[in-house]
């Protein structure tokens, strides 16, 4: 079972999977945090909701408007908290096909999501950005052969490619990376990743990348905290410099 809390506090989402009676769908329920109780109950989700021992699979919009669920295997659809049926407002579904739930971030506002999917090879992060405002869109990541407006930019920028690992093949310089553990910066600009990774949100390319064993990201989303072997260094989000008292390693 997925669940979330709503960032205002005031309601939980909890969602089922399929039983053996794979045609009655999941269930979606929404719980009043002071008082117990079942505000809404959204029933026949097709496919169910979530993946057992996977967290993440169920992630509300900042205002609490919108829930953005992982459902029918490896899609992704936004329902409201307030919606009758089981049908999504809009829903994605560009996977081939894996053996977990893809990593997904939907965004403040509710309208876009990052989704993490596979791509033919050719250079660039692996990913895509996908409005939730096209009904349901749906297509295999691997069969797009040029630029796709969904897709992340498929060129790593000359001033951060050096930093990435390569990983040559036969259509040329390839890093096979992705944004690892997503997060919209609160001003919605920016998606962050604990892999020290930072993609503008507008254009799909790659702003930075700090080689780094993990990341995290300030509330106000304007620092970053990235730990190497050599320690612990606090950086500027929108540039990754170190910042004046970030530069040296710590002890911690």
């Amino acid at each position: 079972m997925g669940h979330a809390l709503s960032p205002d506090g005031r309601y939980l989402a909890t969602g089922s999977r399929v039983t053996d009676d794979y045609d009655a769908g999941g269930v979606l329920q929404i719980w009043e945090v002071a008082t117990g109780r079942c505000v809404n109950t959204v029933p026949w989700i097709d496919g169910g909701i979530g993946w057992p021992d996977y967290d993440g699979t169920i992630q509300w919009s900042a205002d609490s408007t919108r829930l953005a669920m992982a459902y029918r295997t490896n899609s992704v659809g936004v329902w409201s908290p307030t919606a009758e049926q089981g049908e999504p407002i809009a829903s994605i579904s560009v996977s081939d096909g894996n053996s977990r739930p893809s990593t997904f971030a939907l965004s403040l506002d509710g309208l876009s999501v990052y989704f993490h999917c596979g791509t033919n090879g050719d250079g660039g992060l692996q990913g895509c950005l996908v409005p939730l405002d096209r009904g349901e869109l749906s297509w295999l990541p691997n069969y797009v052969k040029t630029d796709h407006p969904y897709t992340t930019a498929r060129q790593i920028p000359e001033a951060v490619r050096g930093e990435f690992e390569p990983a040559e093949s036969e259509d040329g310089f390839s890093v096979g990376q992705w944004i690892d553990g997503p997060a919209w910066s609160p001003d919605g600009t920016r998606l962050h990743g604990t892999n020290a990774l930072a993609v503008d949100a507008e254009t799909r390319r790659v702003l930075w990348y700090a080689p780094a064993e993990f990341a995290r990201f300030s509330p106000s989303g304007d620092r970053v905290a990235t730990v190497t072997h050599r320690g612990l260094f606090l950086r500027d989000a929108a540039s990754a410099h170190p910042t004046p008292t970030g530069n040296a390693p710590s002890s911690c």
